[in-house]
């Protein structure tokens, strides 16, 4: 009679595996089916944002076809094997504006559950689990985790490579080749992991960095650890420092055809010279005590926090109760320690937590996913017998029913998936996609807004003129150009470092383009910040062109005649000493029009602690303008600065306060000689018109009617 009973047991924990399985395989097929047509509709109508988005992978891939060498040529902000992972779907697509949305849209999710599923099957060695923990792993990062989808940076695809090589240390092979007469066997294994973090560095070069640091730190402390003599110990450590190096630069010079250097300079000393003072500041968030507030919003404590937590809390567990490991520790500490390393480093440039702790978030649920579905199948498939304690039954059940949930989790998203793909116009997204492979003008398949953009502009922009934009977009691509900047920087943001910035002005000096097109501050919350970070560029755009048409996210500049250009006032300097409260006042009285008054200051801005030269943010706070609402930051670097402050009708001063603010002390700014003088911007004075309406929508009614 105890037969059929025992029967019927396993015959349900079969009936269940299977369940989980299936379902587990649908729902990533339903997921992967609707990432394909999701991204087949927005190629269709591309309405991306006119910074970042498409566009910073398009204009690279563009260069890439036009026999362009990356960081020779043109730098990529993110890492050299960004642009090269998208070249060959953008290309299969047909390699024009659809085809550059379709590959942003379609890489990213594709990477995620590539990566996501190496990790587990490396884990569990066994097929079955890993796709069921990849699917339940994309549910709750459809949820919680932003890193499934592109969006602007791409932090998903460039957090995915560290993962790749954590599951070729948890997978571990024995891979070897014989060498010499006596079949010398040399592992392979070390050469592998290597050229992985090199591949991590080139798809998301502060990821990489962070990786390769979380295990260099990580073995430092199991070479510490062992019993192998000092001499060993060391030179072995130093091995693996100089085989990572190698792979990397190897890596980046096969990425770059021989420009590694060019690559490795633009990441670690251009960028990382101005990922302070140019990005960690206003409008953006630095870190301060005021705003550690950032740590507590909704979606750190509802979504983020808890993930992070509970997966540091099993992976403790499973230490703990030898649940883990030694390879399997190793490999969750590296990953871990990785995403401390990424928010350590990233909240020395700006501050935004919710993002910078995603890599730790994404780590912390692989290890909660990984342990916890171990243990459900592991409890699942506890026999009962008369030594079962009543603990043992009630973790059973728990088990089974968690299995059970998940399950219908699956099952459940699976049907919301599919009853958006039959929302779809799968029809006309098949059709109209097979034409699009094909097109040859890039304003076939953009939203409407976008062909509203370009038509605004169309009539204005002779047919052959050379136009320069700020954020090289659309506008440039149906024309068949690029930016002209020698450094290959197709937005303006990335001409960063002294020498790099200077020579992208002096470009645009030298070169005289016919038209130039520029974010509308209304639009763009950053384009005020630009001015302030490239004056030289905008005072050139004040003093040679005019404004001559606008929409509802660009600026059409007109180059002037050259007669034209030099009918400018010449106003005088005038310096300004030092109030009572250390502040600089530019009194300059009532007027009937908006004035515009270049600035400049010598200062010394310094930091006594070493390697805290990069943190302080040295800011010169501005009030009395109504048009201007974001401080000026200043390189740590730089001696000298100018910029533009813009005073409306009724404003009569403006108040320049210096200010230090960092965590560290130490850090002092000098201003040593402040001066101004008025420049001439009567015709382009629609920038400051609408960078007022950015702060007072309610007061510019049709301003942007123009």
């Amino acid at each position: 009679m105890k037969k059929p009973k025992i029967l019927g047991q396993i015959t349900l924990k079969q009936v269940l595996f299977f369940t989980a399985v299936f379902v587990s395989i649908a729902h990533l097929l339903v997921f992967v089916g609707y990432a394909v047509l999701v991204a087949l509709g927005n190629g269709l109508a591309m309405d991306s944002y006119g910074a970042n988005g498409t566009f910073q992978l398009y204009n690279p891939l563009r260069r890439l076809l036009d026999g362009e060498i990356l960081a020779r040529d043109f730098p990529f902000f993110h890492g050299v094997g960004v642009p090269l992972l998208h070249f060959p779907l953008s290309y299969v697509m047909g390699h024009n504006l659809f085809a550059v949305e379709v590959a942003k849209l379609l890489v990213s999710p594709l990477i995620f559950l590539i990566s996501s599923f190496l990790v587990f099957w490396a884990y569990f060695k066994n097929v079955k689990k890993a796709v069921f923990t990849t699917s339940i792993f994309t549910v709750i990062s459809l949820l919680c985790i932003d890193a499934i989808w592109a969006g602007n940076s791409l932090l998903g695809l460039r957090t995915a490579f560290p993962f790749i090589a954590a599951a070729f240390m948890l997978w571990h092979p024995d891979w070897h080749v014989s060498v010499g007469k006596n079949k010398t066997k040399i592992s392979l294994y070390y050469p592998i992991l290597y050229i992985l973090m090199g591949i991590s560095v080139a798809c998301g070069t502060e990821q990489g960095l962070a990786f390769i640091l979380a295990y260099v730190l990580i073995r430092v402390i199991q070479y510490i650890r062992s019993k192998e003599m000092i001499k060993k110990r060391v030179l072995a450590f130093i091995g693996e420092l100089c085989g990572v190096a190698l792979a990397t630069y190897v890596v980046l010079s096969i990425m770059t055809l021989g420009h590694a250097h060019e690559a490795l300079y633009y990441a670690l000393v251009e960028i990382s010279s101005d990922q302070g003072w140019y990005f960690g500041a206003p409008p953006n968030s630095f870190l301060q005590l005021s705003n550690l507030d950032q740590l507590f919003t909704n979606r750190m404590l509802f979504y983020m926090l808890p993930i992070i937590i509970s997966g540091i809390v099993a992976y403790i567990i499973g230490i703990k109760k030898a649940l883990l490991s030694k390879k399997e520790t190793f490999v969750f500490s590296v990953l871990l320690l990785y995403g401390l390393v990424v928010f350590a480093v990233s909240i020395t440039g700006y501050w935004a937590p919710s993002a910078q702790l995603i890599p730790l978030e994404r780590a912390a649920g692989v290890i909660l996913m990984a342990i916890v579905t171990r243990v459900i199948y592991k409890l699942v498939q506890v026999k009962k017998s008369t030594s079962t304690t009543t603990k043992d039954k009630r973790l059973s059940v728990l088990a089974f029913g968690l299995l059970v949930g998940s399950i219908i989790a699956l099952g459940y998203n699976t049907a919301i998936f599919l009853q958006k793909i039959d929302w779809m116009p799968l029809g006309h997204i098949i059709t109209e996609s097979r034409k699009a492979r094909h097109s040859t003008n890039d304003s076939e398949y953009v939203s409407t807004a976008w062909k509203k953009r370009l038509e605004s502009f169309a009539p204005y922009i002779e047919k052959g003129a050379r136009v320069w934009s700020t954020y090289t977009s659309v506008y440039d691509s149906i024309r068949q150009q690029k930016n002209g900047s020698s450094g290959g920087e197709d937005y303006i943001i990335h001409a960063l470092g002294p020498a790099r910035r200077n020579r992208y002005t002096q470009d645009f000096i030298t070169q005289k383009p016919d038209y130039a097109i520029t974010l509308s501050p209304s639009y763009f919350i950053y384009e005020e910040w630009l001015w302030t970070r490239h004056w030289s560029f905008y005072k050139e755009l004040q003093d040679n062109y005019t404004i001559i048409a606008t929409n509802d996210s660009h600026v059409l500049w007109k180059r002037q005649a050259s007669n034209a250009a030099q009918e400018k006032t010449n106003h005088p300097k005038h310096h300004i000493q030092k109030d009572a409260n250390g502040d600089y006042v530019i009194t300059a009285g009532a007027a009937n029009n908006i004035r515009v008054f270049e600035v400049s200051v010598r200062y010394s801005a310094r930091s006594v602690l070493p390697m805290t030269a990069k943190l302080p943010r040295y800011l010169l706070e501005l009030s009395g303008s109504s048009l201007q609402k974001h401080p000026v930051s200043l390189p740590q670097y730089d001696t000298g600065w100018s910029f533009p402050v813009a005073l409306a009708p009724n404003d009569s001063s403006i108040r320049i306060s210096p200010k230090v603010y960092s965590l560290i002390p130490g850090a002092s700014l000098e201003i040593q000689d402040v001066s101004y003088r008025e420049v001439t911007a009567q015709n382009n004075l629609y920038i400051y018109q609408s960078n007022f309406c950015l702060h007072n929508a309610n007061k510019c009614e049709g301003i942007n009617k123009r």
